[in-house]
Order: structure tokens, then sequence, then C-alpha cells
């Protein structure tokens, strides 16, 4: 389960940078 919030967490970081 930490590795998918790990996981969550870089995909919310992507779409905020914009990627």
């Amino acid at each position: 389960m930490k590795k998918y919030d790990a996981g969550k967490k870089s995909a919310k970081l992507s779409i905020r940078v914009g990627v």
C-alpha cells in the first residue's frame, strides 16, 4: 500500500507540474 501511495503522490505531482 505504501508503494501505491507513493505512486499516487507522484501522479499528483506530475499533474501539478503540468507534464
